[in-house]
């Protein structure tokens, strides 16, 4: 949420025990504050539609594919082969 968004909006704090899991829909405005913790925080999307609509499965994740590539590329973070042809860059000799 664009910080300008999100402080026009009111958040109600939601605390959870470990293991705790919350479930919401992903259109309603939520956010979390930094994992404090030396363990990695987790999240799941689950989608549906009905049978009747199509079956959308391999073309949803191409897509959730192609964004998180697009702002992950926008914040400066690569993944493994990225990272690899990189450092393969950096060690050639510059004349």
């Amino acid at each position: 949420i664009p910080s300008e968004a999100a402080d026009r909006m009111t958040f109600d704090d939601v605390e959870c025990r470990g293991g705790t899991v919350g479930a919401f829909n992903g259109w309603a405005p939520h956010r979390s504050a930094a994992n404090a913790s030396p363990f990695p925080r987790r999240a799941v999307f689950l989608t549906y539609n009905p049978r009747e609509e199509g079956d959308f499965h391999a073309a949803y994740y191409r897509r959730m594919e192609e964004l998180r590539g697009s702002w992950r590329r926008s914040v400066g973070l690569l993944n493994d082969d990225e990272k690899a042809e990189m450092e393969a860059l950096a060690s050639i000799p510059r004349i």
